[in-house]
This record gives structure tokens, C-alpha cells and sequence, in this order.
């Protein structure tokens, strides 16, 4: 593989959809044996993972499967392990399968939240602009002109610090200067049959 994979926002990922128990991506004969062969490696070594190895120790786990299912990841998901961007949805591919349906990865993700957390924080990021818009169904959106003339789009997907203000203000604050907080999260898109990755709200101060 010429490039290794980027496996920390898989952690943060995982604890997502642990949390919301629920598939973003359809079965496929593929998915299944992937993620019954990752399961089966994992649980070998799950109980002796260290905190500050995951990442690594993670990447051991998955990249014998890149090349075993290389051929057909290549013909049947259109990604290519040798891509730097095709790897990380590669691994969130096997991430997601493996957090639903192997127990031992499940409660791994479970017993070392904290650093799963510390993680999540080390993603977030912020920007500043005037608020154009707050809208969307079912989940709402902040549509947020930046200083160099930039539309940025931010998801409200959960609660966050300054929620409330931001509920019971919004309006008012149309058009004025806000202050946000972020976090870059990959999101599957059944339309498109990809992913994608999308700024979801993490904070906001005025």
C-alpha cells in the first residue's frame, strides 16, 4: 500500500453509530465476509490493545484485508486501496459493518470511550461569518458566509455548547456576525452510492 490509513476518525465514527445502533450502508455479500474476517482477527488480539496502540493495532487488523479483497473492493465498492482517499472510506466501510455486527469490536469501541472522546475533540475546528440561513428537514442546517465571500454549510445534528442561545436567537442573528464550532464527519450517501464528508456543529458563541 502506498499510503497508510488514516484510522483515528474511524474510532470517532464508530462511537456514532454505536450510539445510534443503526446501518448507513446496505448489505453486500462483500461487506459480510470482510467484516466476518476482520471480527474473526480482532477478537484475537482485542484484549491486549492498548489505548495509545488503537490506531495502530487497528491498521493491523485491516490491511491483510485490503489485500486479500483488493480485486474485488476495486470491482464491486469502486474504490482503490492504493488511494488515500478511497482507503479512508474503505476503512469506514469495514468500520461501520464491524461496529453493528462483531461484538468484540462493539464492546472494544464501548470500553475505551474516553480516548475515543479525546480523539472527537482533537477534530474539532471553528469558523466565523455572517449567518445567511437556518433551515433544512430532517436535519437542520446553518448556511454561514465566511470573510473571503465562502458558503459554508454546518449540520445541527445533535446538541452542542450554545444550542439553546442558538435556538431561541437564530432569527435574529440572520445576517449578523456568528462565531461556530465544528467537527468534519464522513457520512454515507445512499443517492450516490458514496461518501462524503460534511461539517456538523459541535458550538457557537456570537
Amino acid at each position: 500500500m502506498k499510503n497508510q490509513p488514516a484510522f483515528r476518525l474511524i474510532f470517532i465514527f464508530m462511537f456514532v453509530l454505536v450510539a445510534m445502533s443503526s446501518r448507513a450502508q446496505s448489505d453486500s455479500a462483500l461487506s459480510k465476509r470482510i467484516s466476518k474476517d476482520f471480527c474473526i482477527e480482532f477478537s484475537k488480539v482485542s484484549g491486549t490493545i492498548k489505548k495509545e496502540d488503537m490506531e495502530m493495532e487497528l491498521g493491523l487488523v485491516i490491511l491483510p484485508l485490503l489485500s486479500k479483497y483488493n480485486d474485488e473492493i476495486k470491482s464491486q465498492w469502486h474504490l482503490d486501496p492504493a488511494d488515500k482517499e478511497d482507503l479512508e472510506k474503505i476503512g469506514y466501510r469495514i468500520g461501520q459493518d464491524a461496529a453493528l455486527d462483531c461484538a468484540a469490536f462493539r464492546n472494544f469501541i464501548k470500553e475505551n470511550m474516553d480516548a475515543i472522546g479525546s480523539s472527537a475533540e482533537e477534530e474539532k475546528k471553528s469558523l466565523s461569518g455572517t449567518l445567511v440561513k437556518i433551515e433544512g428537514q430532517p436535519f437542520t442546517y446553518l448556511l454561514i458566509r465566511t470573510k473571503t465571500g465562502k458558503m459554508e454549510k454546518l449540520f445541527w445534528m445533535d446538541h452542542f455548547e450554545g444550542a439553546e442561545k442558538l435556538a431561541a436567537e437564530g432569527k435574529n442573528l440572520l445576517n449578523k456576525e456568528i462565531r461556530v464550532g465544528y467537527k468534519e464527519q464522513e457520512v454515507y450517501d445512499q443517492v450516490n452510492n458514496d461518501y462524503r464528508r460534511i461539517k456538523v456543529l459541535t458550538g457557537f458563541g456570537n
